[in-house]
């Protein structure tokens, strides 16, 4: 499941580049599903907000009915996305373990499996 979310992160900091528009409907595509997926798997274990979190973002990446947010609005909106799984994979040992958020973080590792090492 990690390499899955290194998938994802890797293809929205690629989009950053400059691409010809099939590849960014591809990338959108490919996210949507993954955030799909998330928001699916977050509902099934009763974590609801950041189930409607993945499920904003399921509809945002969604390639059927584009949403127009230029070409520095998809930037931004691919880069905070991007940062913000790049912490909840890697940046983990940040966050205080005794904290509530700490505990909320183990908790979503656990469910995605992110904590085992051999994958």
């Amino acid at each position: 499941m990690k390499k899955l979310f290194q998938v994802v992160i890797a293809l929205l900091l690629i989009a950053l580049l400059p691409l010809p528009y099939g590849l960014y409907v591809l990338i959108n595509t490919i996210s949507a599903a993954f955030f799909g997926f998330l928001s699916y798997r977050l509902f099934q274990e009763k974590i609801t907000n950041a189930a409607y979190v993945c499920l904003v973002l399921t509809t945002v990446y969604q390639p059927l009915m584009r949403i127009s947010l230029g070409r520095i609005g998809w930037c931004l909106l691919d880069a905070v996305v991007a940062a913000s799984l790049i912490v909840f994979v890697f940046g983990h040992s940040l966050i205080k373990p005794d904290t509530r958020l700490g505990k909320s973080v183990k908790r979503l590792r656990s469910l995605f499996y992110l904590d085992e090492s051999g994958d």
